[in-house]
């Protein structure tokens, strides 16, 4: 094989480790280059039952069928071991004349022209699921060579590592993203700023704030708060978060800080925090994460779950959420045209069902109530 093509095998596999979306066009490559029928990445569990699947070049209607009738019928599979990198050719593994006596063959690849593979182990568990790397050819293509066989034992440890760093940057983002929904849910914003105090990453809360400009901004280019003493303060945070971060300091770096806004409007508050790497320190990398929140916005319990919560009704739990938003009994029952009196029953039932001593510890109570607030609403 070319060392161009295989180069360019290479670099289309290293990509599906950032991009899951490009393993078909990976498979296709693979496909062309192993001159198969069709290539495929997928996972089955001990039953058969396919979990995921990726595919290239196949025509149509044959991935469907083997989900659908022959997955738990693949004799290749019965025969492989579960050796994580091992290569193994199809028409190694069993006789050609008992592979073509099998309801796998005779019903499913047969009518679709193929007949020979070779194929990789990419994973296995000791309960039977495993994940596998395949090219199938047609019967009319001949027996994969010696050759190509070469080519797929080369290209296998890197389709393995790729399959590792994907897998790796999959739970990294699903971290990622369940940290940000949690601080969204709870109305805290997270900037991560570089050692210039350059903005990198912004959370939609922290978009608002910043748009708004009251207590905090990006002026050229750079964080700033509201009057020089106080950016200041910032700076000198994010500088000793930033030193923490590489090294330089045991520890401790980071603090909190009220960030002053227009008359008339509470303070900010910010926690500055140093963001640890075990790499090279690159030109743009993150020093610090500051997180930052607005005290005067009040992120509720959707009123569903507080009756999730509480078994309260509907009524008792929009008077739940109309008293943390700042509602008096009498205001909520103008506004629901109930009487003062059914409101004041409406309370003494949810006080009982929360354990709450009074109207002022419900509101604490639900205010504290973080868990509730975190998913869709």
């Amino acid at each position: 094989m070319e060392l161009k093509s295989f180069s360019a095998l290479l670099d289309a596999v290293y990509a599906t480790s950032a991009v899951p979306d490009a393993w078909p066009a990976f498979l296709v490559l693979l496909n062309d280059v192993m001159h198969g029928a069709g290539a495929v990445l997928f996972a089955q569990d001990a039953t058969g039952q396919v979990e995921f699947m990726e595919e290239g070049g196949f025509e149509d209607g044959v991935v469907t069928a083997y989900n659908e009738r022959y997955s738990a019928k693949n004799v290749w599979l019965e025969r492989i071991t579960n050796r994580p990198g091992e290569v193994v050719l199809g028409h190694e593994l069993l006789p050609s004349t008992q592979f073509e006596n099998t309801e796998f063959y005779a019903d499913w690849l047969r009518p679709y022209g193929l007949y020979d593979s070779i194929g990789g182990v990419l994973a296995a568990t000791d309960r039977g699921a495993r994940s596998h790397v395949s090219v199938i050819r047609r019967k009319d293509g001949g027996l994969i060579t010696h050759e190509e066989t070469a080519t797929f034992r080369m290209l296998m440890p890197h389709i393995l590592r790729a399959v590792q760093i994907s897998r790796q940057l999959a739970n990294t983002r699903l971290q990622v993203a369940g940290a940000l929904q949690g601080l969204r849910d709870l109305g805290v914003g997270l900037i991560i700023v570089d050692k210039r105090m350059g903005v990198l990453f912004a959370s939609d809360a922290a978009e608002r704030i910043l748009r708004d400009g009251a207590g905090l901004t990006v002026s050229g280019g750079m964080l700033r708060a509201r009057g020089p003493l106080i950016t200041d303060r910032l700076v000198k945070l994010i500088a000793e978060a930033g030193r923490t971060g590489v090294g330089a300091v045991d520890g401790g770096a980071g603090g909190v800080l009220r960030l002053p806004r227009r008359p008339g409007q509470r303070p900010l508050s910010a926690l500055v925090c140093p963001m640890r790497f075990d790499v090279p320190d690159l030109e743009r990398r993150g020093v610090a994460i500051v997180f930052v929140a607005d005290p005067e916005v009040r992120q509720m319990v959707p009123e569903a779950r507080l009756s999730a919560l509480y078994d309260l009704t509907p009524a008792e739990a929009r008077l739940v959420a109309a008293l943390a938003g700042g509602a008096s009994l009498r205001s909520h029952a103008d506004a629901t045209g109930t009487s003062i009196n059914t409101v004041k029953t409406h309370l003494r039932h949810v006080l009982d069902k929360t354990g709450a001593r009074g109207q002022s510890d419900l509101i604490r109570l639900m205010l504290s109530e973080q868990l509730a607030r975190i998913g869709p609403k």
